[in-house]
């Protein structure tokens, strides 16, 4: 089961560094969400613990969304210095960096491969509804 420290160790990893009390409840309240969209999606009853990683990157996801949604991700996280790629075996983080992309546009980018991580993971774990 996935836990709120988690998502925020995930969080630090990729330069948000400061998680207040009220983001912790949002930070659970994503997490639950994005829980129960997986149990949906695969008509099961339980998460299983390999999805783990699919939660904790889609709760990030969806946690950094509605933070830059509002405009308080700016002030929090250097979109400079996105991430790009992250590996937490052995923790090897990537960030990205081209000329062609816009710090905000590469941010949107990140925001979007965490919210769709781990869709053939979750489609492993599907059940047909009778």
């Amino acid at each position: 089961m996935v836990t709120v420290a988690q998502v925020i160790d995930v969080l630090k990893l990729i330069g948000y560094s400061s998680v207040s009390d009220d983001e912790k409840t949002l930070i659970e309240y994503m997490k639950d969400v994005v829980e129960h969209e997986i149990l949906n999606q695969c008509n099961i009853t339980e998460v299983p613990d390999e999805l783990d990683k699919v939660v904790i990157n889609r709760t990030c996801g969806a946690f950094l969304e509605s933070k830059s949604a509002v405009g308080t991700l700016a002030t929090t996280l250097n979109i400079d210095m996105v991430a790009k790629k992250i590996v937490e075996g052995d923790t090897t983080v990537e960030f990205a960096t081209s000329d062609s992309l816009t710090p905000q546009k590469a941010l949107n980018n990140f925001i979007r491969n965490l919210k769709e991580y781990g869709k053939r993971d979750v489609a492993a774990f599907r059940k047909m509804r009778w």
